[in-house]
Parts: C-alpha cells; structure tokens; sequence
C-alpha cells in the first residue's frame, strides 16, 4: 500500500520522508526548505506525485527521478530549480 505524505505550512526534514519506503506521493508545497533535491528520492520506487512547489530549492532535477517507472507528476512552481532534462 502507498502512503501520502501532507505536511502543509510545517517544515519537514526529506531524511524522515525518505524513511518511508514505500511511499507513492509526497506533497512538501510551502514548507521553506533549502538547498538542492536529495538523490535518495530516486530510492522511494513507487513514487508517483512529488510536489516541492514554493520552495527554496536549488540546482537541477535528478537523473534519479527519471529512473522512477511510475513517477506521473513533479511540481517545482516558484522554485530556484532548473534543466529539466533528466525527465
């Protein structure tokens, strides 16, 4: 079974959602969080929905994520995030 992550207006570390393996949507719009995406969200196989729209992240999409078969959808609306390529 997949899990949904919703964290709203609360600051979340992407360590403890990447603790959950088996997740399949991960929804961290507006949460303040810097710096670039983390590679280990290549791990999470039955990723389908990320979304880190209003956020301060920085660099470039992973090559990882393009490597997830059943990813649908990524959001990075009013971030810093650029070269899109890897998807």
């Amino acid at each position: 079974m997949a899990h949904a992550i919703r964290t709203g207006q609360h600051a979340v570390c992407f360590e403890e959602a990447l603790l959950l393996r088996e997740i399949g949507a991960l929804d961290l719009t507006a949460n303040q969080l810097t710096g670039s995406i983390p590679t280990e969200l290549g791990n999470l196989t039955n990723l389908t929905y990320l979304d880190l729209a209003l956020n301060q992240l920085t660099g470039s999409i992973l090559t990882e994520l393009g490597n997830l078969i059943n990813f649908t959808h990524l959001d990075l609306t009013n971030t810093q995030v650029s070269d899109l390529s890897p998807l």
